[in-house]
């Protein structure tokens, strides 16, 4: 199993990306974690292509969306 994160600023300003391998497949957990009160998951999901999806990053911009500033 091999894990890997990094920022991605196209999800929203501070939201990483854990990106996660093993023998059934690629996982991506998209959140946040710049706020003091908590870590915030916006996404979790299965990769089927190389590509993210329109859909899933969509999904966590609007959820990063709804986090109280």
């Amino acid at each position: 199993m091999t894990l890997r994160t990094e920022a991605h600023a196209i999800f929203g300003l501070g939201v990483c990306e854990l990106r996660i391998r093993d023998g059934v497949g690629a996982f991506r957990a998209i959140y946040l974690a710049t706020r003091l009160e908590s870590i915030y998951v916006l996404h979790v999901f299965q990769k089927k292509t190389q590509a993210t999806s329109l859909h899933d990053i969509r999904r966590a911009q609007e959820r990063y969306k709804l986090i109280p500033r």
